[in-house]
């Protein structure tokens, strides 16, 4: 298989030579040390020139590291620089300090020299001994008091967007593929699991310690590789799932995501065969900043999806549906992210309207419609970073994480829908995926491919020209073409909040009961909306009402409680500070704790207590929430 673009170009946020040289294969010994919070062993790194080749750069962050051999253990000179170092000096860097200024937005480049020219054509192999830093943004260590079970330490990885640099040397840019193998080495009684196949206890090990093998032989790209370690349990909930968590609700995620079989069902149905064996979901602790993960073979989730009542599993069909857009084809370069994002929504909600009924497709994308125009107000509407294709430079891709590349792709897919029609458009994705499967592709890729099967099907060429790439991709702020909805399961929603937004006195019953949860979001969002566009507020006996009638106190729902929050922080509300604070200090997921602790710092019953709570509680976000939280208040 092969698993890069041929002639693949550099990326921006890595420091690997990709045009000269192509790693395939990461092979990877590891210890977890969780009293110096480090992974620490060797890696070896398979490699073929493109050309000639004498030193080979790779990204790092954090890492230090102690050799690195060429071949059959020839000894290489290195060098750990803030840029890549070409002339090659006459002693290697083995002491690092990265507090000097070596640590940019994007990490570092280990340059390895090698001991002879290698020939366009030739394999080799390079092994690097290293160990971590307790501070590598990739690694998110609990003490035992942080988690459900109080008794044992628990070690997650969260390595996109270009965070695997931080748990191992590589070429860390999605435009690379490679396939891997692990040798994960951790105390007893704790379990490890990777995106990857498990193998079992294999080797030995020292005395109260045991080694987990793994190996995953389809290419990846190096934002996929992942690990947990902790005291985990697990529960069948299909014939190729099982959920994993902490035992004290590892019961309630498997009722949670008992649907996961129906949804790789309808996928393959859509889009061809699951190509990854199994599909397992874990149910990471609460500092987890996304909604979910989706590594190759084993999902990470937040346990604020676990709602009680099924909820929120679009999340599970968005990561399930990753399995083909993302996983299986991978976005080439990060500014081409929506080839990820955007098509993997576009499924998603295929899914979901193929299991609930073809309504809930455009009530799903009225949802996302609405988290995109906030994502746009928040940057402003000319901002490089609201554009399909964005300019990001050398700068760290989480800066520019948002609902963007999610919903404008989604929104071109529905477009190029409406020229050719949903059963063209999907044949096209299921060509796609075969054509591209196991490799990266950049957005050139994408368009000829389209363009080459619309006209294999004798669509005309007046439907082409009304496709204009570069608008949609270099045109800031909302979708070029907004989405032709239907809003029957919409209206209703919206000329409720609207009654509540002019005459809150009106509304004496609750009519919502027999709504699903997005409608529901349609309504809180639109009262939102309303508040916030006419510069009005609820006064504290109407939102006591509201919240009363509409059960918002105590909600399981967390999307549902997001949204209730900031109506209440939004009229100034004082009784939901403590509500607030409790919801950002109990679970980490960047979609709500960013806006929220916004919201509570811009209000006036919040102001400065934001960043008080922040200060108290940032040790217990995941180091790429901290960073991105504190950006927001304005706190170093």
């Amino acid at each position: 298989m092969c698993g890069s673009v041929a002639g693949a170009k550099p990326e921006a946020s890595s420091f690997g030579n990709v045009d000269e040289v192509i790693q395939s294969k990461l092979s990877l010994e590891l210890a977890v040390d969780f009293d110096r919070k480090c992974l620490a062993g060797d890696v070896v790194i398979s490699c073929k020139a493109v050309k000639e080749v004498r030193v080979v750069h790779l990204d790092v962050r954090l890492v230090r590291v102690s050799r690195v051999s060429y071949g059959n253990d020839s000894p290489c000179v290195f060098v750990v620089a803030a840029e890549r170092t070409t002339e090659c000096p006459s002693d290697s860097t083995t002491t690092v300090d990265y507090s000097s200024g070596i640590d940019t937005p994007i990490g570092s480049c280990l340059s390895v020299f090698l001991p002879e020219a290698v020939p366009a054509g030739a394999e080799f192999s390079l092994r690097v001994s290293y160990e971590t830093h307790e501070r590598a943004p990739a690694l998110d260590w609990l003490r035992p008091e942080q988690t459900a079970g109080k008794q044992h330490p628990y070690l997650s990885t969260q390595c996109q967007a270009i965070h695997a640099r931080s748990i191992v040397p590589c070429m860390d840019t999605p435009g690379c593929k490679v396939v891997y193998e692990a040798g994960i080495t951790v105390p007893r009684p704790l379990v490890a699991l990777m995106s990857a196949e498990g193998l079992g206890e294999q080797g030995a090990a020292p005395e109260g310690r045991v080694r987990y093998a793994f190996k995953q032989d389809i290419p990846i790209p190096t934002y996929l590789i992942a690990l947990v370690v902790g005291a985990l349990e697990s529960r069948d909930i299909g014939p190729r799932s099982r959920v994993w968590s902490e035992a004290s609700f590892v019961d309630a995620a498997a009722h949670e995501f008992e649907e996961t079989e129906d949804f790789l069902r309808i996928g393959e149905e859509l889009f061809g065969p699951y190509q990854w064996k199994r599909y397992d979901i874990l149910v990471l602790p609460p500092s987890f900043p996304y909604g979910g993960m989706e590594n190759p073979m084993i999902t990470f989730v937040t346990p604020t999806l676990l709602a009680g009542d099924r909820s929120l599993s679009n999340v599970v069909a968005h990561e399930i549906a990753h399995s083909w857009f993302g996983n299986l084809v991978t976005n080439a370069s990060w500014r081409d992210f929506f080839l990820n994002e955007g098509f993997t929504v576009f499924a998603e909600r295929k899914i979901i309207s193929r299991k609930l009924g073809e309504k809930q497709f455009d009530l799903a994308a009225q949802v996302g419609l609405k988290h995109l125009a906030d994502d746009i107000s928040h940057f402003g509407a000319e901002h490089e970073f609201t554009k399909l294709r964005p300019n990001l430079g050398n700068e760290d891709p989480d800066d520019a994480f948002s609902s963007v590349p999610y919903e404008k792709g989604f929104s071109m897919l529905v477009f190029l829908q409406s020229l050719v029609g949903e059963a063209t458009l999907l044949e096209w994705l299921r060509a796609y995926l075969v054509t591209f499967q196991f490799k990266s592709v950049t957005a050139e890729n994408m368009c000829t491919h389209f363009e080459t099967f619309v006209r294999s099907k004798g669509i005309g060429e007046e439907v082409l020209q009304q496709v204009d790439w570069n608008a949609w991709f270099g045109t800031p702020g909302m979708p070029l073409r907004m989405p032709k909805l239907d809003t029957s399961l919409s209206d209703n929603a919206i000329a409720l909040a609207r009654q509540w937004v002019e005459s809150p006195d009106s509304v004496t019953e609750n009519t919502t009961a027999a709504w699903s949860v997005n409608q529901k979001l349609v309504f809180l969002g639109e009262v939102l909306d309303q508040l916030r566009a006419n510069g009005t507020k609820f006064d504290a006996g109407v939102l006591e009402r509201f919240a009363s009638l509409y059960s918002l106190t105590g909600t399981r729902n967390s999307e549902i409680r997001f949204l209730w929050d900031l109506i209440a922080l939004h009229c100034d509300y004082a009784p939901i500070v403590d509500d607030v604070i409790a919801f950002v200090t109990s679970q980490g997921r960047m979609k709500y704790v960013r806006p929220l602790y916004r919201a509570l710092h811009a209000s006036a019953v919040g102001g400065e207590r934001a960043k008080e709570v922040f200060a108290q509680n940032r040790a217990t976000l995941h180091p790429i929430a901290e960073k991105m939280v504190a950006r927001d208040l304005g706190v170093a």
